[in-house]
C-alpha cells in the first residue's frame, strides 16, 4: 500500500496445466501463504465427475517461528480426498544453518535471511604456527537447481616450506553437508635440489580414492624439472 513493501504476488501459467498462484508476504518480506488455482488439471481425466474437479487447488500458510529459523507448511485442499499425490504438511528448520554462521543476530527481513545464510560462499582458512595454509574450507550456499558440495583442502609441508601432500575432500557423496569424504589426493617427492636450496626437479604422485567422479579411476604420476637462472 505505501508502494514500498510486497505485499502480495499473482503467478499465472499458460500452458500444460493453466494455473493461477497468489503468493501474500509479511512486513519482512517473508511468505505467509499461497493461494493454488489449477484450470485445467482434471483435462485427461473424466469432467463429468466432480469427484475430479478441483482437486490439486489448496491454500498453503507458512507459520514461521519467531526468529525465522523453521517454518511450517500447511496445505489445505479444497477436496478433502484425491487418488493422486498431493503435496503434504512438512516443516522445514534452518536452525542447524544458522549455527554453523559466525552472525548470530536473527534476521530481520527476507533480504538478511537470504544474505546471511543462501546464496552465498564461506570460505574457512586454517594456517599454522608458521602462518602455512593447512586446511581451506569452501561452504557452498549458493542457490542452484542442483545439490550444494562443500569442499575441504588439507596441506602438508616439510621443512623447507615445501607441499608435501594435498588432500581434496568433498560432501558430494557423503550424504550429509558436515561429512566430508576424502577423493583425492596428492603426494609430491623433491628428488634434486641445486646449489641455493631450490627444487630442480620432483615427482606428483595422484591417488584418486573410491569416493567421486572427477578424476582418473588410478593412480597417475607427473615428473616436473625446472632450471632456476640467477642474476
Amino acid at each position: 500500500m505505501t508502494g514500498e513493501t510486497l505485499l502480495e504476488t499473482m503467478r499465472w501459467i499458460n500452458y500444460y496445466q493453466k494455473s493461477k498462484t497468489v503468493i501474500r508476504f509479511n512486513e519482512q518480506g517473508f511468505k505467509t501463504q499461497e493461494i493454488y488455482t489449477c484450470y485445467d488439471c482434471e483435462s485427461s481425466m473424466d469432467r463429468s465427475d466432480p469427484f475430479y474437479d478441483s482437486i490439486f487447488d489448496y491454500t498453503l500458510n507458512y507459520q514461521w517461528t519467531p526468529d525465522f529459523d523453521s517454518v511450517s507448511l500447511k496445505y489445505r485442499y479444497v477436496k478433502a480426498r484425491s487418488p493422486y499425490q498431493r503435496q503434504k504438511d512438512i516443516t522445514r528448520s534452518f536452525v542447524r544453518e544458522l549455527s554453523k554462521k559466525r552472525n548470530t543476530h536473527p534476521p530481520t527481513s527476507f533480504t538478511d535471511f537470504e544474505n546471511l545464510y543462501f546464496n552465498s560462499f564461506q570460505e574457512d582458512i586454517k594456517t599454522d604456527e608458521r602462518n602455512r595454509i593447512i586446511e581451506w574450507t569452501v561452504w557452498d550456499h549458493s542457490i542452484k537447481n542442483s545439490i550444494n558440495v562443500h569442499l575441504k583442502t588439507e596441506y602438508c609441508y616439510n621443512d623447507n616450506d615445501e607441499l608435501t601432500e594435498i588432500k581434496h575432500y568433498s560432501t558430494a557423496w557423503s550424504g550429509s553437508e558436515l561429512n566430508f569424504q576424502l577423493e583425492l589426493r596428492e603426494e609430491i617427492t623433491y628428488i634434486s635440489y641445486d646449489a641455493n636450496g631450490n627444487w630442480t626437479e620432483l615427482e606428483v604422485r595422484v591417488q584418486p580414492q573410491k569416493r567421486g567422479q572427477f578424476y582418473a579411476s588410478k593412480d597417475v604420476d607427473f615428473k616436473y624439472k625446472r632450471n632456476i637462472s640467477y642474476y
